[in-house]
């Protein structure tokens, strides 16, 4: 019996809730199944199919779809396919053949058949690719998977990932997020080889059981250097407050600690990221409106490798670092601070000689009125204490105390300022049975440091002339701006006693470079520069010049600053400063180009030389550095016959280029050092981008520095080939190869 209906079936749940719904044209009857042809559409709280014909057995609630088949989740096509079976009493179909994709990513899923459960696709023998369905660029071939359109995730056993035809990576189980969003599971690994570590490969692991906190768990292997494991945890709190851990640790096989004497077998080490404003009022719910906060930056390790165990390719570019402990409040009069630094050498395997500031605490109040509104002041107090195992220690209390009146004139363009400050200050230290020190005007040999105390005060007046002026032109606008201040002792009002008395001032103030990097390299040197005071007892005049050109956009296209300082206590010369000039402009958008330049009237020559150019547009990025620095060990004693020794310079180049030129991207960079004549780094790759895949490759080589056991530091030369492939929307991941190493042995300064 045939007739046109549009309502076919409707079948309910014991609340009266519909269950599913069958429609179409022509609904055909017989004894135990029903065939509808024409729109056949099937309703149920799921899903909204339609198909050419819909063959219906009501005593197995048995759904055959045929010809076309549109499985809808909402407004979304989820499923096509050429046929699929439903059972609605169980909410469960079989689709043959499969095809699903995601409307948002593009990636899809093709396989021979799936069945369904509820919200989840499961099959086997399938093709996962975000390319175009006929020759993608590329593909995963897995044995079996699942796809859960409720959670957009999708999972594959036995991946294959091929590019065309060509298999380049294989791994037992894959799990994607096809949103941003966080989801538990295995993450793309690290992979890579070299001369040094031999096959590495890290495979982290992400954890997020609650939207507060994730975790990622990162175990290693490096078959030619040892094992580990690299843990991370994130957390935000309910002030929106984030929190970052890591703890690392990897374990050199001993083969490794022979070949290269490397001095820790265990290498482990932590860091702490965190910050937070208004803790008071957050942590003890106190009603003020103080403005307070914390800020944590703080790592141990116990060797220079702890940096490289996220990254088999990491280029160390640093020779500190620094943990910070920062904890202040202010009000709009006063500011209370403590401050703790703590230095690790990188390139030392102890850290005995490096004073920490343990802690550093402050007062300040901000710059107020004195009797009379044109007469202003502001105090400081700080007390700090430097601590180390080896060599001396400190603890050391400073005020100052500055006075003075600041008046503007003609039209409020020039100002002038005179100012009184008041400076006090005693220093206690500790552990100086072996400091040496520096005094006296000719100070060229250190004696011993006789005494633990030194106290001084002073008086300190300044005199400053300013002016900042600016006028509109038709296409931009001009503003100048100078300044004039002389800073100078008085001298009758000056005392210092003990350990920082005249004489050792001035033996410091005297010091050259290669002295000061002596102490700045933890040598046993007394340093009385660490008080901040004292810094302020020379007699100087500075002059600053600025000018900023903007255009009509307000967008800085050029600036020209030019500073000149001189030193009226340099028993030398008052012009042993350089003068300095930094210039900058962008005279096209994406162009810029900017220089710093020192330039020393008492040597006759620059002292110190930065050029840098850079260019940004597009796909387009370039840029090209030039550095050059001397000090005043590379100059003769006699002003009359002053040569310079360009061998002892520090000078260096780098490049770096990035681009799409049509066929294919290419990539290039180089640092080249004139000191050592050695290029310290060097790389360059093509890479090519399409629509959903993308390949680079690139070869080079980078110094890397190894602690050796000794005092010394092996800088291995690593030349690595890398390539890297971009599986468009789902991740990318690269395999680095590095070809035997060349090592170099360097003594620990």
């Amino acid at each position: 019996m045939s007739k046109n209906l549009k309502t076919g079936v409707e079948k309910r749940d014991t609340d009266q809730t519909k269950l599913f719904e069958l429609l179409g044209e022509n609904i055909e009857h017989y004894d135990n199944y029903m065939v509808i042809h024409g729109n056949a559409i099937l309703k149920n709280k799921d899903a909204y199919i339609i198909a050419d014909k819909i063959i219906y057995n009501p005593t197995l609630r048995q759904a055959r779809l045929q010809g076309h088949v549109r499985i809808y989740k909402g407004d979304t096509l989820s499923v096509y396919t050429q046929q699929a079976t439903i059972y609605l009493n169980i909410n469960f179909g079989i689709i043959r053949p499969f095809y699903i994709q995601d409307t948002k990513t593009g990636i899809w899923t093709n396989a021979e058949s799936a069945n369904q459960q509820k919200m989840t696709y499961r099959f086997a023998h399938s093709i996962v690719s975000g390319c175009s369905y006929t020759n993608p660029a590329w593909r995963i071939n897995a044995s079996r998977g699942y796809y859960s359109q409720e959670n957009k995730t999708l999972a594959l056993w036995h991946p294959k990932i091929y590019i065309g035809d060509i298999p380049v990576f294989y791994s037992p189980y894959l799990r994607f997020s096809l949103e941003n969003e966080r989801t538990s599971g295995f993450l793309y690994p690290t992979l890579g080889s070299s001369g040094t570590d031999g096959f590495a490969y890290i495979q982290p692991y992400y954890i997020a059981v609650q939207n507060f906190w994730d975790m990622t768990l990162s175990p290693q292997i490096r078959t030619s250097k040892g094992v580990g494991m690299n843990f991370e945890f994130r957390a935000v709190d309910s002030s929106n407050d984030k929190y970052l851990l890591n703890f690392k640790y990897f374990y050199n096989f001993n083969s490794y600690m022979q070949r290269f004497n490397a001095l820790n077998q265990h290498v482990y080490g932590f860091d702490f990221k965190h910050s937070k404003r208004n803790v008071i009022q957050k942590y003890f719910g106190a009603k003020t409106k103080l403005d307070n906060g914390m800020f944590f930056d703080f790592a141990f390790m116990n060797d220079i490798d702890y940096m490289r165990l996220n990254d088999i390719r990491y280029y160390l570019n640093t020779t500190h670092y620094t943990s910070k402990i920062n904890l202040f409040a202010q009000t709009t009069h006063h500011y209370f601070g403590v401050n703790m630094r703590y230095y690790l050498n990188l390139y030392s395997p102890v850290n005995a000689t490096t004073i920490q500031d343990l802690p550093h605490i402050q007062y300040h109040k901000y710059m107020g009125t004195l009797f009379i509104k044109e007469l202003l002041y502001s105090f400081n107090y700080q007390m700090k204490y430097g601590s180390r195992q080896q060599g001396f220690s400190y603890l050391s209390s400073e005020i100052s105390l500055p006075v003075g009146m600041q008046f503007s004139f003609l039209n409020k363009y020039f100002s002038i300022g005179a100012w009184l400050n008041a400076y006090a200050g005693n220093i206690y230290a500790v552990n100086t049975e072996n400091t040496k020190v520096y005094s006296g005007i000719n100070s060229q040999t250190p004696t011993q440091l006789n005494g633990q105390v030194g106290n001084y005060a002073y008086l300190n007046y300044r005199i400053s002339l300013n002016s900042d002026i600016g006028k509109k032109y038709n296409k931009f606008f001009h503003s100048l701006q100078t300044s004039i201040i002389f800073n100078s002792p008085i001298e009758s009002a000056f005392f210092s006693n003990g350990i920082i008395n005249k004489s050792i001032l001035q033996g410091f103030a005297n010091l050259s470079t290669s002295q000061l990097e002596r102490i700045q390299n933890g040598e046993d040197i007394w340093d009385p520069s660490i008080f901040s005071g004292l810094n302020q007892t020379l007699k100087r005049l500075d002059i600053n010049l600025a000018n900023y050109i903007y255009n009509n956009k307000g967008n800085e296209i050029f600036y020209w600053k030019l500073t000149q300082s001189f030193n009226f206590n340099d028993p030398i010369s008052y012009l042993k400063i350089p003068m300095e000039n930094k210039i900058g402009t962008s005279p096209i958008s994406g162009l810029y180009l900017n220089a710093s330049v020192f330039y020393s009237w008492f040597y006759n020559s620059f002292t110190e030389v930065g050029l840098n150019a850079s260019y940004i547009k597009d796909s387009y990025a370039a840029s090209i550095s030039y550095y050059l620095k001397r000090d005043d060990t590379m100059w003769k004693n006699d002003p009359t016959t002053l040569t310079f020794q360009s061998v002892d310079a520090t000078n260096y180049l780098s490049a770096s280029f990035r681009g799409d030129l049509g066929y294919f991207g290419f990539v290039a960079d180089i640092a080249y050092d004139f000191k050592s004549k050695n290029i310290i780094n060097i790389g360059f790759g093509v890479y090519k981008d399409i629509k959903c895949f993308g390949v680079g490759i690139k070869a080079g080589s980078n110094r890397t520095p190894i602690l050796s056991q000794g005092n010394s530091v092996s800088i291995i030369d690593n030349i690595y080939v890398r390539a890297e492939f971009k599986f468009v929307p789902l991740t990318s991941f690269n395999y680095t190869y590095r070809l035997r190493p060349k090592v170099e042995e360097r003594s620990q300064q």
